[in-house]
């Protein structure tokens, strides 16, 4: 091929509107069946049919190798799946300068794809300028549509802004979807802390038997920390919507009252600063209630913090407990401060309500005595205020259900608990492998017989020859969930039926009493520490249940 020859077919084959035909005529003159024109992609290196082609490659293993020597450059003869039917096609291809040629099929002569090697630079430089002007254009038709969307919205706007008063109307409707949306969120929310709480239960036992086999190494130190503060935070994004709908869940366990109101003096920033005077009447023992050791500080935390803020300073303010006659325990906080007005003692426990205090007593928003009423309530207990008056002072009393001595007497070291659970048998159902062998861990390493099962059908095959003690049944397994396990074991083991303990990532009061009618007497929220898994076995025994051991 001469070079006005060479000349003429690139240009044919830089001409998009003639291209089609042009491959078709060179792939006549050059002895072959067909002809493909391809060019580099840049972003993703590979070699791609030029503008105006069809977009698609022929597949198969040789065709793929083909097209990757193509893209390194240099000529190539060899045989490829054929383009139609059964069987390989030869084929001569050349590429250099992000441009090849491919004759694919009959003799193809390499003469025709040497004439062209002059103008390769010029032809590759041609397609690439094609490619960008296209891509300009599909820009161009974007940027115009987005404009037509631009003004449509724009009118859109513009009868919106028209039609705000028949939005006003609507106002009832859009109340009624802000609660289906805060319903949502609810839903949101307990799914979210589930499915963050599965995967801290097996990281919490094992830590806990890394200590039960003398295997603690300061560094393990670290991971307890952050692993309990992730937990709190769990507990605290739930908090926020369960304390507006008095949905709290508590961390429940034997709690001195005593430590805690040190503690709680300890955390009150506002009496900290103002500097009062303590009159302290709180006996070292016999104050053992049940609750959530966190919540309680911070109710007698606020109720000191309340006393101070509306006190004058250096003023004293008096602390006292005790136990009553009727198994309670009570909390008296005084101070000398602005007092309350007679209609104000129960209105002080409103949220946003300041009971009437202004000048230099004001401040804050009013939501502390209303969390202090919520979460005392949530230990069935109450709260109230006595005050003889505006400037006589106040009177706050905190009344708490005192735990019994049998259930908080041994509720302590776990250190004894090997020798009396020897023998102990548990069956452990649940289908995260993780959680199951960490739980097994730590009861083996007490010397329970345990069986590990994944999942309820199983289960129900070998409850009978095992004869647990206890069960412990992860209420969200695939297929026969945990509720309808509870059930089953029920009926088929009759006064046999163990001691149930649920396991979930739930925690919602709803949650608890779903499980409590299928059965169970138990219900532990991931992840399960040693002492969650004491404390329940000892209720167990407590209920004179199928456990049969002291502690």
């Amino acid at each position: 091929m001469d070079v006005s020859g060479a000349v003429r077919w690139a240009t044919r084959l830089a001409a998009p509107e003639h291209r089609v035909e042009a491959l078709e005529d060179f792939a006549r003159t050059a002895g072959s069946e067909q002809a493909l024109l391809l060019v580099g992609d840049e972003a993703g290196r590979v070699m791609l049919p030029a503008p105006g082609l069809r977009r698609t490659l022929p597949r198969g293993a040789r065709w793929r190798a083909l097209l990757h020597r193509l893209w390194e450059g240099g000529s190539v003869r060899t045989e490829v799946e054929a383009l139609h039917g059964p069987g390989l096609q030869p084929v001569l291809a050349q590429s250099s300068d992000g441009v090849a040629i491919v004759l694919v099929g009959g003799q193809p002569m390499a003469s025709m794809l040497e004439g062209l090697q002059p103008l390769w630079p010029l032809l590759g430089q041609l397609l690439a300028c094609e490619q960008c002007t296209r891509t300009a254009m599909g820009e161009l038709r974007t940027a115009r549509s987005e404009m037509r969307q631009y003004a449509a919205q724009a009118q859109v706007l513009d009868e919106t802004r028209l039609k705000l008063d028949e939005t006003v109307r609507k106002l009832g409707d859009e109340a009624r979807r802000a609660a289906d949306a805060a319903r949502a969120k609810d839903e949101f929310l307990a799914m979210l802390g589930h499915e963050l709480r599965n995967p801290l239960a097996p990281i919490v036992m094992t830590l806990e038997v890394l200590r039960m086999r003398d295997a603690w190494r300061p560094e393990l130190d670290v991971v307890e920390r952050q692993v309990h503060h992730m937990k709190r935070l769990m507990d605290d994004l739930l908090d926020v919507s369960r304390i507006a709908r008095g949905k709290l869940v508590l961390d429940k366990a034997p709690v001195d009252l005593a430590e805690v109101l040190v503690q709680a003096r300890e955390s009150a920033p506002e009496w900290a600063s103002r500097q009062h005077p303590l009159q302290w009447e709180v006996p070292r023992d016999g104050l053992r209630v049940l609750g959530d050791r966190a919540r309680l500080v911070q109710v007698f935390s606020n109720l000191l913090d309340n006393a101070a803020k509306y006190s004058d300073a250096g003023s004293e303010i008096g602390v006292h407990a005790g136990a009553t006659r009727d198994g309670k325990v009570l909390v008296a906080i005084r101070d000398q401060g602005i007092g309350l007005a007679h209609d104000q003692l129960e209105q002080v426990f409103e949220m946003f309500e300041q009971g009437g205090r202004s000048g230099a007593f004001a401040g804050g928003l009013g939501l502390g005595l209303a969390i202090v009423r919520n979460l005392v309530r949530h230990h069935g207990g109450r709260v109230w205020a006595e005050s003889e008056g505006r400037g006589s002072g106040s009177t706050f009393h905190v009344e708490l259900p005192l735990l019994a001595d049998e259930a908080g007497a041994n509720a302590g070291s776990v250190a004894p608990v090997r020798d009396r659970m020897t023998g102990f048998r548990v069956m452990i159902v649940d289908d995260n492998d993780d959680a199951r062998t960490t739980l097994a861990w730590m009861l083996q390493h007490y010397g329970c017989v345990v069986l590990e099962l994944p999942g309820g059908g199983v289960a129900l095959e070998r409850a009978p020859s095992f004869e647990p003690d206890v069960a412990v049944l992860d209420l969200g397994m695939p297929g026969m969930d945990g509720m309808t396990l509870a059930r089953r074991l029920r009926d088929t083991l009759g006064h046999r039926t163990p001691y149930l303990i649920a396991l979930s990532g739930f925690g919602q009061p709803n949650d608890k009493a779903l499980a409590f009618e299928a059965g169970f007497s138990d219900y532990l929220v991931k992840p399960v520490g040693l002492e969650d898994l004491q404390q329940a076995l000892e209720r167990a025994r407590i209920a004179g249940g199928a456990v049969a051991f002291t502690w």
